[in-house]
């Protein structure tokens, strides 16, 4: 079925499940009696709230989890507070005017390619359980890569750039190809505006190369 919020506050007590588009018109507070609750969207997403869906009260904050197997657009004239990308195939397509702005935007399935655009969230971006942050963009904010969560610059090669801090925790994988010397056409780059810390974290080479040296971040 496809959901519009039109006005008001809303409450989940557990995950909602739109299978087609949803559309977000306006609200005054979307919230979460638990953590980590979701609306699992499986079509395209609309947001024309200006202000976007912060949770307030003392509850806790509702991600707009994507998780469609084909592609899925977004677009409107607001913003997007708090997204999740569960996607099982296909990409996320931003229309060019929307705003990519968010608080907070974390990977927890599939592959979330940027596709050439930046995107700007305060609160942070994250891979985990086997996400991936692929493709070739700009993000605006720290980006933290946890334990079998992957970073994948390029749709190989290509390059990220991260204006913030990087953290690569235990567990974490850097996925890089090479396939000649020059940096985005030839080679995956992650650039660093901050500072990058990489603990345990492992470097997965494709395809392995000898002889040469290389700068990848």
């Amino acid at each position: 079925f496809n959901l519009e919020f039109v006005s008001g506050d809303f409450t989940l007590s557990q995950n909602l499940n739109v299978s087609n588009n949803l559309t977000i018109t306006a609200i005054n507070a979307l919230n979460g009696n638990t953590a980590n609750l979701k609306i699992l969207v499986g079509g395209d997403v609309i947001s024309n709230d200006a202000t976007g869906y912060a949770n307030c009260c003392g509850y806790l904050p509702v991600f707009v989890s994507l998780n469609g197997a084909t592609d899925q657009n977004i677009s409107g004239t607001g913003v997007m507070t708090f997204i999740e990308f569960a996607k099982t195939g296909g990409d996320a397509i931003f229309n060019p005017a929307f705003s990519k702005v968010f608080n907070t935007a974390k990977v927890t399935a599939g592959t979330w390619n940027l596709l050439g655009n930046t995107f700007s969230a305060a609160g942070g971006f994250s891979a985990s359980t086997g996400g991936t942050i692929a493709g070739s963009g700009t993000l605006t904010g720290a980006v933290t890569i946890n334990s079998t969560g992957i970073l994948s610059p390029g749709s190989s090669p290509g390059c990220i750039g991260i204006t913030g801090n990087l953290v690569m925790a235990s567990g974490s994988h850097l996925a890089i190809n090479i396939s000649g010397s020059t940096v985005c056409s030839g080679l995956d780059q992650v650039t660093v505006s901050g500072s990058a810390t990489l603990t345990g974290s492992v470097l997965d080479l494709s395809p392995t190369t000898n002889g040469s040296g290389f700068k990848i971040l």
